[in-house]
């Protein structure tokens, strides 16, 4: 008899008369419960559940389990491609190691790699196909609408859900990415992303983002744009830097990233994993939206505005108020708190 827990549960069965009984040892619902002999049983669910299994030989109980990962090898392999969706379904990937007690390890796209080891120093990152051989469980990390992949429909929930659902835990708290090196840049200043996965993400006012820019600058902020581009072209439309914008575009690791929007005094986005960074900075969020409901994306303290009808240029123009208004308001937050911490560090 071999048992895993590896993309589902696995259950191999020799050749005799053996009934097997699985059920869900939190809910107490029967998956199966059939006489059986050589076979290999396998879950057509692919998320967390704790499962138990019972097996009789010629009537007479001769094995049971129930999932414990406690000291066990659990292996998290990302198929996903968007940087926001690796970043909260890390936080939930460290929720279980703690809760769980395991050793965890993971796969995900390199560029990704650098956050893992600056963040989450207890995970262990593998190469595709060279997955731990010791592996008591496998979780494959990829929101989709497959019904086996996921608890629930993914299209009704928050995107801070999709790791709560994959591997059965409560809400987890955000792991915040912290600095490690000093302020590099003496001026206050803000960082913005033009730019995202899809053009149907984009903000395509012609003169919104030179707007913005020329207004922030006005207030005496240094303007960087943090693309990895400056020009990127999709579905015949070209998306660049703002012209008054600083150019701090490139392909640079996303750690250094985090080092340059964690002293920023906020940031302007879109729905991109460049606001799921700058969220993950915990520093405040303007996200310029029309593709996602605002349910869907983060929630928390810090600041942040969905402005519908991105790829309607003359509606969207009735946003750029909504902008400056909150530009002032975070500014005025910031300003708040920074005189608060140097209260408290002076006593």
């Amino acid at each position: 008899v071999r048992l895993d827990f590896n993309v589902g549960l696995r259950l191999q069965i020799p050749a005799g008369n053996w009934h097997v009984t699985i059920r869900d040892s939190s809910s107490g619902i029967v998956f199966f419960d059939e006489d059986v002999s050589n076979i290999l049983l396998t879950s057509a669910e692919k998320f967390f559940i704790p499962w138990e299994v019972e097996l009789s030989l010629d009537g007479a109980p001769v094995f049971s389990h129930r999932y414990s990962a406690e000291g066990q090898h659990v292996c998290f392999h990302y198929f996903t491609t968007g940087m926001g969706d690796h970043i909260i379904l890390f936080t939930y990937m460290e929720k279980f190691r703690r809760v769980h007690r395991c050793r965890v390890s993971c796969f995900v796209a390199p560029y990704l790699r650098d956050l893992i080891r600056s963040y989450y120093p207890e995970i262990e990152c593998y190469e595709e196909g060279q997955k731990p051989q010791d592996a008591y469980a496998t979780y494959y990390m990829a929101p989709n609408f497959n019904p086996v992949m996921m608890s629930e429909e993914i299209r009704t929930m928050p995107m801070e859900y999709y790791g709560r659902e994959l591997l059965g835990l409560q809400r987890a708290d955000k792991n915040v990415y912290r600095p490690m090196k000093p302020k590099q840049i003496r001026e206050p200043y803000v960082c913005i992303a033009v730019q995202a996965s899809a053009t149907v993400k984009a903000w395509l006012n012609p003169t919104g983002w030179d707007q913005v820019v020329r207004y922030l600058k006005q207030l005496g902020y240094r303007v960087l744009c943090i693309d990895q581009n400056r020009e990127e072209a999709d579905h015949g439309h070209v998306i660049r830097m703002p012209d008054e914008a600083e150019d701090f575009t490139g392909t640079l690791p996303l750690h250094e990233r985090v080092e340059l929007l964690a002293y920023a005094d906020f940031f302007i986005g879109l729905s991109s994993g460049l606001s799921w960074l700058a969220w993950a900075a915990d520093i405040p969020v303007i996200m310029i939206s029309g593709i996602t409901a605002p349910w869907f994306e983060f929630s928390s303290v810090i600041v942040y505005i969905i402005a519908w009808f991105v790829m309607a240029v003359t509606m969207i123009q009735a946003f750029d108020g909504w902008i400056m208004k909150h530009v002032l308001i975070i500014r005025e937050q910031r300003a708040l708190m920074n005189a608060q911490n140097k209260f408290r560090r002076s006593r």
